[in-house]
């Protein structure tokens, strides 16, 4: 089925990777964003979530690893403004108790 629809639906066949370099493509259009702009801001910006999914290895992760420094700026920005769960218990408390605190 997917032989006889895609000539008539489809000029290109967008993958996962190729929708992420557009999502992120329009982000920056629609704020008028640079690309200094975006490595300068990327711990301040709302990325789509194609691209902070992408930068979490949801789609594997790319040869040569993923660009530095502008993954953890961007994995920070979904942090900002949210707390980490608080742990009731501590490493000590865990191995006195067996794992079965």
């Amino acid at each position: 089925m997917f032989q006889v629809l895609t000539p008539i639906f489809l000029t290109h066949q967008v993958t996962p990777s190729s929708k992420i370099v557009g999502d992120l493509a329009q982000f920056m259009v629609q704020n008028n964003l640079t690309k200094e702009q975006v490595l300068d801001q990327a711990s301040e910006l709302s990325f789509p979530s194609s691209v902070v999914e992408f930068m979490q290895g949801y789609i594997g992760i790319p040869p040569g690893g993923f660009p530095q420094p502008l993954r953890d700026q961007v994995l920070l920005s979904v942090l900002s403004g949210h707390s980490l769960p608080v742990f009731m218990y501590t490493y000590g408390d865990i191995m006195t108790c067996g794992g079965r605190c």
